[in-house]
């Protein structure tokens, strides 16, 4: 339901009448109250101290607004650019953005830059322009870059196929991952095969020296953030 105020555009100075039916003799004030689907009025033009013209139809249709929109959390690593996404409510092909809850002027395109965990609005909007009462939050989380520290061997840089050696990744911060990699020499250059992937224990691991190569080691968050 919405409020209505009835308009219409008066010619060579004249006023304007209002109807609730065609056989009406009764004129009634343009602000008609609260409405909802679909309703028939009448309008007539009339000039002061003049004869009134014929009435004519004018039909009031009242849109549905569309339900908010679905709530969405997005996140990446570090700070930059984020595209603000999430799905209309029903009947909305579109969104608008906004930075506070209610009130506020939508923002200019749903690409921002964040430096820091925050929290934005979005409202359906239907083909018709007919936007949502209410607003959904979508929060944009920013996840700290890990520290890679120093990653090195502890034993020799040349080994015996079988032995252990040491990769050290102390001084690394964050909750951190580790991928381990060799580069075998075949094929095309830097032919990396992965041999470990997402070890996340002692900053000190062993690992058997099958494979003759360069050796490299990984680290990311579990958010798939971080330097290689």
């Amino acid at each position: 339901q919405t409020s209505v105020t009835l308009t219409a555009t008066p010619v060579d100075g004249n006023d304007v009448r209002w109807y609730e039916t065609a056989g009406s003799v009764n004129p009634i004030s343009p602000n008609v109250g609260t409405l909802s689907g679909t309703r028939q009025y009448f309008v007539s033009s009339i000039r002061t101290g003049a004869c009134e013209g014929n009435k004519y139809p004018m039909t009031v249709t009242v849109l549905p607004t569309p339900p908010a929109p679905s709530t969405n959390n997005i996140s990446r690593c570090g700070t930059g650019q984020v595209t603000l996404t999430t799905t209309p409510g029903s009947g909305a092909t579109e969104l608008k953005w906004y930075t506070t809850s209610t009130g506020g002027t939508a923002l200019s395109s749903n690409i921002v830059t964040v430096s820091g965990s925050t929290t934005y609005y979005a409202s359906s909007l239907t083909a018709a322009g007919c936007e949502s009462t209410s607003r959904s939050a979508v929060t944009v989380t920013i996840i700290p870059t890990p520290t890679a520290g120093t990653i090195g061997l502890l034993s020799a840089t040349q080994i015996c196929v079988g032995m252990n050696f040491q990769i050290d990744v102390s001084g690394s911060s964050g909750s951190l991952l580790y991928e381990a990699d060799y580069d075998d020499f075949a094929g095309p250059a830097d032919n990396w095969v992965n041999v470990l992937s997402d070890y996340s224990g002692p900053s000190i691991f062993s690992y058997e020296g099958q494979y003759s190569g360069n050796w490299r080691v990984r680290v990311r968050s579990g958010a798939a953030c971080g330097p290689s």
